[in-house]
């Protein structure tokens, strides 16, 4: 995504630079998703043009579907189930405080599981 927002790739930079100063790589979150052992609670605006790219798909159900515990994906945003102002990521931040409900009913079902 960042090559088509900036006109070049520095994923792999990102990635190495990483990997140098903290000894693994992180850039692509898919490849460690799989190994996550605690329940997760995906939130997504749907329409981010920062992680849906139009020929690779949406990066997010990537990572949700590379999750391999017990988890959860809510899509927010215009054509959603949840819509939530005009689908700008930014405004993503704010979906949680005004509508806590799916966090907490997640949360209060694995807490004490």
């Amino acid at each position: 995504m960042t090559k088509i927002k900036l006109g070049k790739d520095i994923a792999k930079p990102i990635d190495n630079a990483c990997e140098r100063k903290y000894g693994f790589r992180g850039v692509d979150s898919s490849q460690h998703s799989g190994d996550c052992k605690v329940p997760v609670f995906f939130l997504q605006v749907k329409k981010d043009v920062y992680s849906n790219d139009p020929k690779r798909g949406q990066d997010v159900q990537k990572i949700y579907d590379a999750c391999k515990t017990e988890k959860e994906l809510v899509w927010i945003g215009p054509g959603t189930d949840n819509p939530h102002m005009t689908g700008k990521r930014f405004e993503g931040y704010s979906f949680l405080n005004e509508h806590p409900e799916m966090l907490l009913s997640f949360f209060n079902k694995h807490v004490n599981s």
